[in-house]
């Protein structure tokens, strides 16, 4: 916790720089990273929804070429589950290329940022849920203030 205002003073004039003396637009690096954080976020969040509303047994695996199977796995938050490359769930590969068709439409440079809000609220949703995920409550009073944060948010 020390190192975050040294962290964030690095990265705002590392952005200063940017706009100052080059011609990258900070706007597109921001675009990017929370694409690829928001579509490694929805692959884990729609993976869990299709295997909630969808069960299919674990027999039915598809079998896939085994460097794309490595591929699909590192994308997902799920990555450290066991299984192999080369037989991946249904479920993961819907959610995959669903995220991956979505993550598209969203950085498809001809379409403005306005029109493509469903998608993006989309990835906040999922980022947030995998947020919400991770974090550890101790006690109840602990748990309201977390969601009275959430709720005036």
């Amino acid at each position: 916790a020390g190192l975050a205002p040294i962290i964030a003073s690095f990265s705002l004039l590392t952005l200063y720089l940017l706009t100052k003396y080059t011609a990258i637009d900070p706007s597109v690096i921001y675009r990017f990273g929370a694409s690829f954080v928001g579509a490694t976020a929805a692959t884990a969040t729609t993976r869990s929804l299709l295997d909630a509303f969808f069960p299919i047994p674990s027999q039915s695996n598809i079998k896939v070429p085994s460097k794309f199977g490595k591929f699909v796995n590192s994308f997902s938050m799920q990555a450290l589950e066991s299984g192999s490359n080369e037989s991946l769930p249904p479920s993961k590969l819907l959610a995959f290329f669903g995220v991956a068709f979505f993550t598209i439409a969203y950085l498809a440079p001809p379409v403005d940022l306005h029109y493509t809000f469903l998608v993006s609220n989309y990835l906040a949703w999922c980022i947030g849920m995998q947020t919400i995920g991770m974090i550890t409550i101790q006690n109840f009073a602990t748990a309201c203030i977390f969601l009275g944060g959430l709720f005036f948010y």
